[in-house]
């Protein structure tokens, strides 16, 4: 049960990039942020976005952390993907890489989905 659901969340989240991922492309102004080049749609009915490509890898710190630890480092995700609802909390973030690995990280859903997929 758990697995489906969690396929289902994915399959939900890859959904909501794609039409995110539209919006961008269509409306998006490049901005820097935080020394991080990013493509921003502010404001777009109700909902700002952010994606940001070729996300820096992990620093020296983290990576000698891990390997003191014996972790091994995950294939570095490169590209992420922000929606918040304007003058509110995160409502949806999502990293992936060329090779198809995709990680979901804040999902909560509500009406905003709508208003990208609808």
């Amino acid at each position: 049960m758990m697995a489906t659901k969690t396929k289902r969340r994915t399959a939900v989240a890859l959904e909501i990039r794609a039409a995110a991922l539209r919006v961008v492309e269509a409306e998006g102004v490049n901005e820097n942020t935080g020394g991080i080049l990013g493509r921003w749609v502010r404001n777009w009915r109700g909902l700002d976005i952010l994606y940001t490509p070729n996300v820096p890898a992990p620093g020296p710190r983290m990576v000698a952390w891990q390997e003191a630890n014996g972790i091994a480092p995950p294939p570095p995700l490169t590209d992420l993907l922000d929606v918040w609802p304007v003058n509110s909390n995160k409502v949806f973030s999502i990293r992936w890489n060329a090779a198809g690995l995709v990680e979901v990280g804040t999902f909560k859903r509500g009406e905003w989905e709508a208003t990208l997929t609808g």
